[in-house]
């Protein structure tokens, strides 16, 4: 894709380039994947989206040609002049400077694909261990809707996966034969740094959250661990959530048999 996009920077520069190659050529590759990592550092699409104003699909170039101009503009301000020197030089690329420019925007996009993919494939993998878990433990899988009261969550011995209980998302609900609703956080951190935000910002947060909604004992708050944290946020995290490793699963479901028996 950035073989075919890169030898055509200076026609992007320009403005000379027609809604239909923009199609072809960069949203349908992801719905502006490309586009954004021409920039120098790549644009996140949230930030690209603001800074067009529109979300760059299909339809908005065909219901409005002259967004053409304003992705041009957007692209040749945030255009990445070491990686492109010829722009701003404003003449022809040689051959190598193409191949450099396109090993390195390929390499920075599959970078960050694989750390997105990582991510994502290491939650889901967390949430599928707990369902497995008390599927294991003879609980049933429910439909998931939102969670205002208790009588909005699982009956006993059931569980569902992610909803908003009151204005915070969790990953799995598990209602308790005691009748308690056990809510479930899942989180991944590949470093001590990263873990502040996933503990402190985000499960705390959550937690504090479920408990003014539901009630002190009516919820209990977990947090479901893979990866590197910093010690001293998980103690702090320890004070209102139980803490379980992915890696041994089973405490989770010794502790359900606890409450069951």
């Amino acid at each position: 894709m950035f073989r075919a996009v890169i030898p055509r920077l200076r026609e992007i520069y320009a403005n000379q380039l027609s809604a239909d190659y923009l199609i072809n050529e960069f949203v349908a590759a992801g719905e502006g994947e490309i586009l954004r990592y021409l920039a120098g550092p790549p644009v996140s699409s949230d930030d690209m989206a603001t800074l067009v104003d529109f979300k760059i699909t299909r339809a908005a170039f065909k219901q409005n040609p002259a967004i053409v101009g304003v992705i041009n503009g957007i692209i040749s301000g945030l255009l990445d002049q070491r990686r492109f020197p010829w722009i701003g030089e404003k003449r022809e690329p040689t051959g190598d400077e193409i191949e450099r420019a396109v090993h390195s925007s390929s390499t920075l996009l599959a970078s960050q694909r694989v750390q997105t993919d990582r991510r994502g494939r290491a939650k889901q993998e967390q949430e599928t261990l707990v369902k497995m878990a008390f599927l294991e433990l003879g609980y049933k899988q429910a439909k998931a809707k939102p969670i205002r009261l208790i009588t909005d969550a699982p009956d006993p011995l059931h569980f569902c996966g992610s909803t908003p209980l009151g204005g915070k998302q969790g990953d799995v609900y598990v209602r308790l034969p005691d009748m308690r609703l056990l809510a479930i956080e899942c989180k991944v951190s590949n470093s001590e740094v990263n873990s502040f935000k996933r503990v402190m910002n985000d499960s705390l947060s959550k937690a504090h959250e479920w408990r003014r909604t539901l009630g002190e004992a009516q919820v209990i708050p977990a947090l479901v661990l893979r990866g590197v944290f910093k010690a001293e946020n998980l103690l702090t995290a320890q004070r209102d959530m139980f803490l379980i490793w992915d890696h041994r699963i089973s405490d989770l479901s010794d502790f359900a048999k606890e409450v069951g028996s």
